[in-house]
């Protein structure tokens, strides 16, 4: 095996842009490595200015070739880097600076579609980044930049916003308020075939009184995407009208299918969290929505006049609402949680982009820790009812069952065992559209630590069913499948010398109505210490051969060499370099490939 070859470098605007973006970053980190090693003169008052927090660098090269005998293609990018700062800048004691810094040299959002030669507004727009920076005087904070408003969990909480927002405690009251993007324009590319996305600007509000312990808030939302942000394509439509003048024509324009939608929403909600009883918590929220589907739709007319004073209504809106009670209970040695959720088909908060909507459940959730904490006892049983509008077909229930017991068996031997039972059924009468499935999954694992003078040994056993079978009368055939896996594994930490060593063994079988398919795999891995530990290098191999059924096996080979070099107390770097040799066997006629992985880190801890 040769050297890991390490790919050109590129960046969504250019060559050069990268190693600007590098150089950059580097000498960032590099100030600040030296300006901590070295040191400074005292200041006249030390803690006038104080900075804490930490710096990393990451970059990833990945190469890839094939012998093109196969249609794999590479799953990574050739390159990425991410610059990672966190610091916090501390002023006379009275006035923090947290600073929120992620920098990728790679477009690599999941939440808009790829954007080729990004803009400086656009990258930063792009919620794979993040630039911010917080300053919090006493009571108030502030926000400017990235930041994600956490208000409620009907109403904000999971978008990170591009603009700017305060914070404010003075005693008990809370007020909070946030404004900015949640989602960058992009324009559609019809060449490339991608959808476009309109830029969605939201602000948010909340009002509250009282402790971390009880308090009362009310929330407000409102989310809207601004159909200027992208230019609207059009698709030419030609229409022969008459059969017998193919000469004529009527020509009519629709928009492109690749558009997309603009939406907006208006969310109003009221939660609270109540102490009853020492160890008795009951928290609700109630909430009220506004939710347009297409903003280019028709208005409703003087019949949504008061509604139109919220926002805008149209034949695509909707109005609903939503609410969530929590009870728990808390004891010494057993507990209970008892929570009920309602979501109606047309609430949607765009606070939470993938929020499920049209939906009713119920879950119990008891604990347990017996005879002296020997025995731990955790589950959740709850029900759940799906699309109860009927909107997109037939409602579903689905049975919710999950539970976990740990139990220490002896001194030094534990026993875990998990299971899960997911039922998943439609109502509809007509047994050519029925729907029933069963998903459950079944652990054991028990692990033995038996500690000597020398070594202490670590020997684990695991043994799964996963176990999925659809009872549709058109598809249970091909779909219903059942996989057993067996697993052991041993683990040895010297005492005397500063050597770890490792083993695993792993056999899984998978029915399917096609056949079966097996897969076996070792794996063996040593770690040392140099240098006081210092350095810490690590070697591991794992060959894995996968049989498909009627088929000779695929084997894959994997090696990886790692490597922590503590520079300092305060610096240390990661290296980590693999590769993987994949062929396959009469499945795709002896067709390989190979990947290579070299990953670095440099982290300051200042």
């Amino acid at each position: 095996m040769g050297p890991l070859p390490v790919p050109p470098l590129t960046h969504c605007t250019s060559r050069h842009a990268l190693w600007r973006f590098l150089f950059a970053a580097l000498a960032v980190l590099f100030i600040q490595v030296r300006c901590g090693a070295q040191e400074a003169p005292p200041l006249e008052d030390p803690a006038l200015i104080k900075a804490a927090g930490s710096a990393t660098i990451t970059g990833d090269f990945y190469d890839f070739t094939t012998d093109g005998s196969i249609p794999v293609a590479a799953r990574r990018p050739p390159s990425l880097i991410r610059l990672i700062i966190t610091p916090t800048v501390t002023l006379g004691g009275r006035v923090d600076l947290p600073f929120n810094i992620v920098l990728s040299s790679r477009e690599t959002s999941t939440i808009t579609p790829p954007v080729h030669d990004a803009s400086l507004t656009q990258f930063l727009l792009n919620q794979a980044n993040s630039f911010g920076i917080s300053p919090k005087f006493g009571w108030a904070q502030f926000n400017l930049g990235s930041h994600t408003p956490k208000f409620s969990e009907l109403s904000i909480g999971d978008a990170q916003l591009f603009g700017i927002g305060a914070d404010l405690r003075p005693g008990k009251f809370h007020v909070a308020v946030s404004a900015g993007v949640a989602q960058r324009a992009v324009q559609t590319d019809t060449v490339a075939f991608t959808r476009g996305a309109y830029a969605r600007h939201i602000y948010a509000a909340t009002v509250g009184y009282g402790t971390e312990e009880s308090e009362v808030a009310l929330n407000v939302v409102r989310a809207r995407d601004d159909p200027a942000s992208i230019r609207e394509l059009r698709s030419q439509l030609i229409v022969a009208p008459d059969s017998a003048d193919p000469s004529y024509r009527d020509t009519t324009y629709t928009r492109n299918p690749l558009m997309p939608t603009p939406q907006e929403g208006f969310v109003a909600t009221l939660s609270a969290r109540i102490p009853i009883v020492e160890g008795l918590n009951v928290a609700a929220e109630a909430g009220a929505g506004l939710f347009t589907r297409d903003m280019n739709s028709a208005d409703i007319g003087e019949r949504a006049a008061t509604l139109n004073t919220l926002m805008r209504q149209r034949i695509s809106s909707r109005a609903d609402g939503a609410g969530k009670v929590s009870v728990a209970l808390k004891k010494e040695t057993w507990g209970v949680d008892v929570t009920a959720l309602y979501i109606g088909p047309g609430y949607v908060t765009l606070g939470y982009p993938y929020m499920q909507s049209d939906r009713l459940e119920f879950t119990v959730a008891p604990t347990a820790r017996l005879f002296d904490s020997v025995l731990t006892v955790a589950g959740t049983f709850g029900h759940r009812t799906s699309n109860l509008a009927q909107s997109s077909g037939a409602t579903t229930r689905q049975i919710l069952i999950s539970a976990n017991i740990d139990a220490l068996i002896a001194d030094g031997l534990t026993l875990a065992t998990a299971y899960s039972n997911f039922g998943l059924t439609t109502d509809v009468s007509n047994d050519t559209f029925r729907i029933r499935s069963i998903a459950q999954s079944f652990s054991l694992t028990p692990t033995w630590a038996l500690p000597t003078d020398v070594i202490v040994h670590t020997i684990t056993a695991s043994f799964a069913l996963d176990d999925y079978n659809d009872l549709n009368p058109i598809t249970g055939a091909q779909s219903s499948n059942r996989t057993r896996t067996i697993l052991g594994s041993y683990a040895a930490a010297f005492l005397t010398i500063p050597l770890t060593a490792s083993a695993t063994g792993t056999y899984l079988t998978n029915d399917l109505p096609i056949g079966a398919l097996t897969v076996q795999s070792v794996s063996f891995g040593l770690g040392y210490r140099l240098f006081n530990g210092k350095v810490a290098p690590g070697l591991t191999i794992t060959h894995t051969r996968s049989r498909p059924a009627d088929a000779t096996a695929d084997s894959e080979l994997g090696i990886r060499l790692s490597a922590i070099w503590r520079i300092t107390s305060r610096l240390r770097l990661t290296v980590a370099a693999s590769t993987n040799d994949y062929t396959y066997g009469s499945s795709h006629s002896g067709g390989s490939f190979r990947e290579n992985l070299l990953r670095t880190a440099l982290g300051w801890q200042f």
